[in-house]
């Protein structure tokens, strides 16, 4: 799938739900291509895909560990394969969350 070089792209972090899915939405509303980034939900990331492509977006799919360089390398790279670039980076994927309260939490990282 190659998306038209006119069109912003934008790459989204974690993307295959929650607040991710939600920018990838907005944006595949207001025309931009979008590049979903999933590390396990592929399921989720097509689903999400589809939905963009049915309101007239354009969207794929790519999986990368946002943790690993190396996989971010790839990722940028096939996303410049498929879209011509990268104009819009939202970081949105997280590591593991701790269910503490916000009491409970510290800035240590053990």
């Amino acid at each position: 799938m190659s998306g038209s070089t006119s069109r912003r792209t934008t790459l989204i972090t974690g993307a295959s739900r929650g607040l991710g899915a939600a920018i990838a939405l907005e944006q595949g509303a207001v025309g931009s291509n979008v590049a979903i980034n999933y590390f396990n939900s592929s399921d989720a990331a097509e689903q999400l895909c589809q939905r963009i492509r049915q309101v007239g977006g354009y969207a794929h799919a790519f999986k990368a560990d946002a943790r690993s360089e190396v996989e971010i390398v790839r990722l940028v790279r096939e996303v410049t394969d498929v879209f011509g670039g990268i104009d819009v980076l939202v970081v949105n994927a997280t590591g593991p969350q701790p269910f503490l309260s916000i009491e409970e939490q510290t800035w240590s990282s053990s």
